[in-house]
């Protein structure tokens, strides 16, 4: 009797000395990974999914910097906090039914800064799931490519103006005989020059 009591003594004490170990190797890992999420250059929220409206649980420094929010000001509120009047109600839709079916996805927004100021984010979202497979947190990486959205614009402008340019030279053409009499004058250049079409 002794022998089995000392034997499942033992075994209790080898279990716990297994369950001490993962538990410490999981903690060490997963503070590397806040060391790394901290660290990093891009800004990264996480928000519960187990919860209604996904509150963020977590937010680096780099995405406080971007946002101007503080860290108390952030957690347990949604993402809806960087919502203002031109982000667009039906790309925040599309966001939430990727958040409830639990995909993943990429979707650019414009939001809002604590102070007001409006900026471009890229949005990567990342689910993470339990052993069952139920997502339990959302990983919001995202990037503020204001200057790439006003470069993009720039150069959107820049080509249609050229593609108006090219139409009033094609449609300001004149006709006139040898001697120089005008035949016809296109409208543009009526209009520029003030010659009535008679």
């Amino acid at each position: 009797m002794q022998l089995i009591a000392g034997l499942i003594f033992v075994a209790l004490v080898l279990l716990a000395g297994i369950a001490v170990q993962r538990f410490l190797r999981q903690r060490r890992d997963c503070l590397l990974q806040s060391k790394i999420i901290a660290s990093a250059n891009c800004c990264v929220a996480v928000t519960d999914a187990t919860a209604p409206r996904h509150p963020i649980m977590y937010v680096n420094p780099a995405f406080r910097l971007l946002t101007g929010y503080t860290e108390s000001d952030l957690l347990g509120q949604t993402m809806a906090i960087l919502a203002g009047p031109e982000t667009d109600r039906a790309l925040l839709d599309k966001l939430a039914v990727a958040l409830q079916d639990g995909r993943a996805g990429r979707i650019c927004l414009r939001h809002y800064r604590k102070n007001g100021t409006p900026f471009w984010n890229e949005i990567t979202l990342s689910p993470f799931k339990d052993r069952s497979g139920r997502v339990t947190s959302v990983v919001w990486v995202m990037a503020d490519v204001t200057q790439r959205r006003q470069e993009e614009r720039a150069v959107r402008e820049s080509e249609e103006r050229f593609d108006l340019a090219v139409q009033a030279a094609q449609a300001g053409i004149f006709e006139h005989d040898h001697h120089t009499d005008i035949l016809y004058w296109s409208p543009i250049l009526r209009d520029i020059y003030g010659v009535s079409p008679d």
